[in-house]
């Protein structure tokens, strides 16, 4: 936009007060960043901070005590059994008999 337009003057009222239009609409847009700037950063700082504990803290340590049954021991072993083969075989551990390659 550099370039002059040829049906307007140089220095008329025309060309000034488009160029005072642009001035405002730059500025304009230039302050609704900011204030989104500033808002966000506003709003970031605020939920982003660290609580402040009002309460007074208590230095003094809890009494611990052991409240958990003895151990024992809870992995029995199982009793061994030998396995046995089905009598009725399921279908898809019955052996196939091959067929014949085609070549």
């Amino acid at each position: 936009m550099n370039n002059s337009n040829p049906l307007i003057p140089q220095g008329s009222l025309l060309e000034q007060e488009q160029n005072k239009k642009r001035h405002h609409f730059k500025v304009a847009i230039l302050c609704v960043l900011a204030f989104n700037v500033l808002f966000v950063g506003g709003m970031l700082l605020i939920g982003c901070g660290h609580p402040r504990d009002t309460t007074p803290q208590d230095n003094t340590a809890p009494i611990l005590t052991d409240t958990n049954p003895p151990a024992f021991d809870t992995n029995v072993p199982a009793p061994c059994r030998r396995w046995r083969r089905p009598e009725a075989t399921p279908p898809w551990l019955r052996r196939r008999p091959r067929l014949p390659r085609p070549w």
